[in-house]
């Protein structure tokens, strides 16, 4: 197992090392009291249940439930990536964070906290496919072993490292279309 899922399955355990609320089951909306019983990653997310049969839901019809979540104010999810760079984020090195539509972002500044609070639709796309691809360096990858995101026209690409991130956000039209047999539509993902 990687370092970076180590450290996102520890934060949906023990949290965030600065006070914050607590997550939620994103089937039940219970609070998340210990390690979560199940683990799943989705669009660049992890979630965990209340109990071993809370995925069934979610791995169903996980925006519905992430929906539901947001307009009941519970916070379901955490954001492996840092929403204004795109790089990977480890939660216990992260400065600041922001609840968003049930979706916990992390910081690496309090000034990159206030710039996703002023204007979170401009760092959060509703994203219907993704692709597991850097189409800079041409190789597929596990998006859990990723070291960035970059959104473009409704297509979340996970790239290999922060050089890429930067590169594809500059010129996503550039290298798009070298990703595009990659992209599959969005699936939960169970993180053993």
């Amino acid at each position: 197992m990687s370092i970076m899922l180590i450290t996102a399955a520890l934060t949906l355990a023990v949290g965030f090392s600065g006070p914050q609320p607590p997550l939620h089951c994103p089937a039940t909306l219970e609070e998340i009291t210990g390690a979560p019983a199940i683990k799943m990653e989705y669009g660049g997310a992890m979630y965990g249940t209340c109990c071993g049969g809370c995925d069934t839901p979610f791995m169903k019809d996980p925006k519905t439930l992430i929906a539901k979540a947001a307009k009941a104010n519970k916070t379901v999810g955490a954001f492996e990536y840092d929403a204004i760079t795109g790089n990977r984020i480890e939660p216990a090195k992260a400065v600041a964070f922001s609840d968003y539509k049930a979706i916990r972002y992390y910081f690496t500044s309090d000034a990159e906290k206030k710039s996703f609070d002023s204007a979170p639709t401009k760092y959060v796309d509703d994203v219907k496919s993704e692709a597991y691809y850097c189409p800079l360096m041409k190789f597929a990858l596990d998006q859990r072993d990723s070291g960035g995101y970059a959104d473009y026209k409704g297509v979340r690409y996970y790239l290999c490292c922060s050089t890429c991130t930067k590169s594809f956000r500059d010129n996503p039209a550039k290298y798009a279309e070298t990703a595009k047999k990659a992209i599959k539509p969005l699936a939960v993902v169970t993180v053993k």
